[in-house]
């Protein structure tokens, strides 16, 4: 059909009626002629056939007009219909295709979560829900998703969900983060996921933000009866290790007099030696105990530059056995630090033991300490080969060592994840920097007793760890809270 019938101007409207009028009065003007002149009949019978024409030729025009004007109305219609009817089909074919998507997405092995503006929970698979330990009625609520985001840990590392979301919705357009190998709960089963990030301001359906979760509870199930069976041998090590370091300084205390000096260096190589294993055993122990919620940390009343002395005075007997020059730089004067002494000296005896491995023959080590505002940093330079920029992320991981790493030194890749353990739960932070070929520094912070001496007094802290999170300090009894 022909797109002019679908077209109805009012102009062209107005002109038919008007144009029908004057037929009707042209036609009843001949109507009166014929009947009054020509046919003679009187002036009132004229009159009366005038009118009885002029109505008969009104209505045949409108029966005209009306089925002229009626036929592109019909035709609308029709179309109008099939239209609807298309429309129907679409809708019922959308309809399809949204189950189709909603099934594949509830089927597939890993949760998902979307979260609009307003950072409102407005749609999670079943899969998800059963990770998050949620399950009946209409799902986790928003509230209750946020909360468990917000204790998250990756190994063993707080998430600082919050933090990162608020960064991103301040500062960035769009943004993506990964947290690997995060205990979402500890019931029956130990669920530990992948959890993967999304963030995107500019989505034109409001999807902001999507949390991918995948199940890597087995991986992880893997890996803690392997460290189960580490630390149970370490810890059946830890005693001939021990008997072994007492006897060398036996030998040392007793015959070193008479020793020469090829003997002299011979035993303190062994000294060196049975000491870096003993420091192997206690990483493994230690982490086993950080995995297991067993490792609590005392914090008290310290002076700094007491405990650097203590820690580098068994280092600096390593540093000489290896050619290398250990060198302490802490001013006078520094503030008393709020730490526990024992699980302290695991960090600083880990970092300067890296630093010495990794520096090259003659090399120096430099330890030096400053106040910063309310924390005391203490950094570890070594000149050494330095870090690829590839690897920085990765090196407070647990087993994590590169490959290059691997061939050149000997060692079990827990030192550094033990160190970040330690220093977060004394409420500061670790860090790193690196030249590849030029060496590299590691640096931590302490905080000093005074900014923390009410929270410490409050907390009852003979009996208690203390660890920061992301909104102060705050008490718990053992290192890591799940």
């Amino acid at each position: 059909m022909k797109n002019d019938f679908f077209t109805i101007k009012q102009s062209s409207f107005m002109r038919a009626l008007l144009y029908s009028h004057l037929a009707n009065i042209v036609f009843g003007f001949i109507v009166f002629a014929v009947t009054h002149w020509w046919l003679k009949f009187p002036t009132e019978n004229a009159v009366i056939a005038t009118i009885a024409g002029t109505v008969v030729s009104s209505l045949l025009v409108s029966v005209i007009g009306t089925r002229r004007l009626s036929l592109p109305l019909t035709v609308m219609h029709q179309e109008l219909n099939k239209l609807h009817e298309k429309i129907n089909e679409s809708n019922s074919t959308i309809s399809t295709i949204n189950q189709t998507s909603q099934a594949l997405l509830e089927d597939l092995p890993l949760g998902f979560m979307v979260f609009n503006k307003k950072t409102e929970l407005i749609r999670s698979n079943k899969y998800a829900n059963t990770l998050l330990g949620v399950t009946g009625g209409n799902g986790p609520s928003t509230q209750q998703v946020l909360a468990i985001l917000k204790e998250l840990r990756s190994n063993g590392t707080n998430v600082n969900f919050i933090d990162w979301l608020h960064q991103a919705k301040t500062q960035k357009i769009q943004d993506l983060k990964r947290w690997p190998m995060v205990i979402l709960r500890q019931d029956e089963k130990t669920v530990v996921c992948d959890v993967l990030v999304h963030y995107n301001k500019q989505d034109t359906n409001d999807n902001e933000l999507v949390i991918l979760l995948i199940d890597r509870s087995e991986e992880y199930e893997r890996q803690d009866k392997q460290m189960e069976f580490i630390s149970l041998a370490a810890h059946e090590i830890r005693g001939p290790i021990t008997i072994m370091r007492g006897l060398i300084d036996i030998l040392q205390d007793e015959l070193g007099a008479t020793f020469s000096d090829e003997h002299r260096e011979l035993t303190m190589r062994m000294a060196v030696s049975a000491r870096q294993l003993a420091g192997y055993v206690d990483n493994i122990l230690n982490v086993s105990r950080v995995d297991r919620d067993s490792f609590e940390v005392h914090a008290s009343e310290a002076t700094w530059d007491v405990l650097i002395v203590e820690a580098a005075k068994d280092l600096d007997i390593q540093a000489r056995a290896h050619h290398r020059k250990l060198e302490v730089r802490i001013p006078k004067g520094l503030p008393t630090v709020a730490v526990d002494p024992t699980s302290i000296l695991h960090v600083l005896n880990n970092l300067i033991d890296n630093a010495i491995k990794y520096s090259p023959e003659n090399g120096n080590i430099i330890v030096s300490a400053k106040l910063k505002e309310n924390f005391i940093e203490t950094t570890i330079q070594d000149f050494g080969m330095g870090i690829p920029a590839n690897v920085v992320d990765n090196l407070f991981t647990k087993f994590y060592r590169s490959h290059r790493s691997k061939q050149r030194v000997n060692g079990t890749g827990l030192g550094l994840y033990l160190c970040k353990a330690i220093v977060e739960a004394h409420g500061g932070n670790i860090w790193v920097r690196s030249t590849e070929g030029a060496g590299t520094t590691f640096g931590f912070t302490l905080p000093t007793y005074a900014s923390v001496a009410d929270q410490l007094k409050a907390g009852d802290n003979e009996v208690n760890g203390i660890m920061r999170g992301s909104h102060g300090w705050i008490k718990n009894h053992a290192l890591y809270r799940r």
